[in-house]
Formats: C-alpha cells, sequence, structure tokens
C-alpha cells in the first residue's frame, strides 16, 4: 500500500448534535479500490492526507474513481 491518498473532511456543526460525521476517503492507486468511511475521529497528521473544505467535494471525486475504473471496498487494510 504505498500509493495512497487520503482526503477527510471536518464535519464543522458537531457541536449541534454532540458528535462529529467527519468524512474520510481512502485510495488505493496501485489496486485502484476506495473506502469512503464516516466516523467522529480527527484524523492524525499524515503526509498523503488532505483536507478538503466541501464534503461535496469528496463525493465528486467518488464519482471520478468510478468513471476511472476504481473500485469500493470495505477492506480492513484501507485505513
Amino acid at each position: 500500500m504505498n500509493n495512497t491518498l487520503s482526503l477527510h473532511w471536518l464535519d464543522k456543526n458537531w457541536q449541534h448534535r454532540g458528535y462529529a460525521n467527519n468524512v474520510h476517503l481512502i485510495i488505493d492507486f496501485d489496486n485502484k479500490v476506495y473506502r469512503r468511511l464516516v466516523n467522529f475521529k480527527i484524523p492524525s497528521f499524515n503526509c498523503n492526507r488532505i483536507e478538503v473544505m466541501r464534503k461535496a467535494d469528496i463525493d465528486d471525486y467518488i464519482n471520478y474513481l468510478d468513471t476511472m475504473g476504481f473500485e469500493k471496498t470495505d477492506d480492513e487494510i484501507l485505513r
């Protein structure tokens, strides 16, 4: 898993709900797979991790990956 990229969007409205719904997108370019996670954790620092400003940016990128032949996976390795 050398050629990976992680995008994340941090939920700014978590105080209204009492918990966060942060969205993470992990892409493995070598195996052409991706994984989308929604959880409350704030990602740790990683040079391959990029924060996006809009949640829709992650959805747009997923649509792009689907057109490029990437497959969605639930593999625990992509975390």
